[in-house]
């Protein structure tokens, strides 16, 4: 996804919910409004991946093992702390225990595909 893209599809979100806010919410106005979050949460999750892989590579290169412990705990601390909505901390981990998980076997995949 672009840059732009991007950015109209996060407009078209702020403007769904400015939208929802002015009238009564219906079912299919807060379903149109999960649509397009879904979207953007797809679309940059699609973004990390592309980021991890280029990380990978850097590591096969430079003889750096794809899966270090400590910077996992550390990014799944970064985003806890970001929380603060309303799923709780423990469900925010589990998310990103599970998408860091699927982009170190995508990596790997990726790097060294006859693995």
């Amino acid at each position: 996804m672009s840059e732009r893209h991007l950015q109209n599809t996060l407009e078209r979100l702020a403007s769904t919910e400015a939208k929802l806010r002015q009238q009564e919410l219906t079912i299919d106005g807060l379903r149109d409004a999960i649509d397009i979050a879904d979207s953007i949460i797809v679309d940059l999750i699609n973004r990390r991946a592309t980021l991890a892989t280029s990380i990978g590579e850097i590591k096969k290169r430079d003889g750096i093992p794809v899966y270090i412990p400590s910077r996992e705990k550390e990014v799944i601390g970064n985003v806890v702390a970001k929380g603060g909505g309303p799923l709780p901390s423990e469900s925010i981990r589990r998310i990103y225990e599970r998408i860091i998980d699927e982009t170190r076997t995508m990596v790997r995949h990726n790097i060294s595909p006859d693995e």
